[in-house]
């Protein structure tokens, strides 16, 4: 009897016509600190490449000579990358759904499936003799931006999908990692077909946590915002060390952890790569993503995240500070959201 009480409850939630289904995502801001805190600029660049179908801010897809991420026209003080990005859905039903995303302090320049609408890049200003101002051409993000992009789309249970609907022939490694869940399928009213909605970006916008390194060996973290961070990794790759990790405790509202660079454990096993792909997928998991979900993440960002020598922090934004930088609107809306 309780078991009935508590299905009639859930029942009784959903308005007539609607779909229940979850919605997660996982994505990544990436900065460059100095030791004193300061975010450097010059995140532009493309380090990833994309399969040319991805449609750019510009007009240009990635296969097409560009500056970068989407852009035809050079950019300035820029101290974010957003990258990958990606929207799944669950749901045992097929429904129809309309998905907006703002970007305060930055600029959504790459995406796929096609929009339905969204942000459009800065005029060129024509001076009185026809040619272009210089002062024009370049994108200066030390300039508030507020990107936006939406979608117009067709969910389809991954019961009823046909995934030969979403191979196009010229993916990346990178592109295909984030397929291998078991979310349902999305089309566009054009017949673009993806197994989640893919954006990224660029900005320039304050983080609600600063990292330094000061000179006795340690990192420094300051949480300035008002939720605690959740989850954090420490990573360290040097030549003579080799590799080391550490997973810190969660910080709290207004707190500053100081993390010894002596308390990273040495990775000694020469397969330190499943260690630390299993203490990654693990902190997302804790997060809220699925394990197929963490495991693409984690598989996507592989190659530039921990064969490249440096040291580097992994923490999960605090959800507050998420949703002013990064908004999300979804109709109908989902039963259960996770954004990561």
């Amino acid at each position: 009897m309780k078991t009935l009480g508590l299905l009639l409850l859930t029942a009784s939630l959903l308005k007539a016509g609607e779909t229940p289904y979850t919605l997660h995502e996982w994505g990544t801001f990436t900065t460059v600190s100095a030791s004193d805190g300061t975010l450097l600029p010059g995140l532009e660049r493309e380090e990833e490449a994309l399969p040319p179908s991805v449609y750019g801010l510009d007009g240009f897809t990635t296969s097409a000579p560009a500056f970068s991420k989407g852009w035809s026209r050079p950019m300035q003080n820029v101290v974010v990358k957003m990258e990958t990005p990606v929207i799944y859905f669950y749901t045992e039903q097929p429904f129809h759904a309309e998905v907006k995303v703002g970007f305060n302090g930055g600029s959504i320049s790459q995406w796929y499936p096609d929009r339905s609408a969204g942000e459009e890049a800065p005029p060129l200003t024509q001076l009185p003799n026809g040619k272009i101002d210089p002062a024009s051409i370049p994108v200066d993000f030390a300039k508030t931006r507020h990107g936006a992009i939406a979608w117009d789309i067709d969910v389809i249970p991954s019961s009823a999908a046909d995934a030969a609907t979403i191979l196009r022939g010229d993916e990346t490694p990178n592109w295909i990692y984030p397929r291998l869940t078991d979310s349902a399928l999305v089309k566009t009213a054009q017949g673009e077909t993806e197994k989640y909605l893919f954006y990224r970006g660029l900005g320039n916008f304050a983080l609600p946590v600063t990292f330094k390194a000061t000179a006795d060996g340690h990192i420094v973290v300051e949480n300035h915002g008002s939720q605690a961070v959740p989850g954090l990794y420490v990573f360290n790759y040097t030549s003579d060390q080799g590799v080391q990790t550490l997973r810190p405790a969660p910080i709290a509202p207004g707190a500053t952890l100081r993390i010894p660079l002596a308390d990273l454990k040495a990775q000694t096993d020469p397969r330190w790569a499943k260690a630390v792909f299993q203490e990654m997928s693990t902190l997302l998991q804790d997060s809220g993503l699925y394990r197929k979900e963490a495991d693409a993440m984690v598989q996507t960002w592989w190659r530039s995240y921990f064969l490249h020598p440096g040291l580097r922090v992994f923490w999960i934004m605090p959800q507050d500070s998420l949703e002013k930088i990064l908004p999300l609107d979804a109709k109908p809306a989902p039963a259960h959201s996770t954004r990561v």
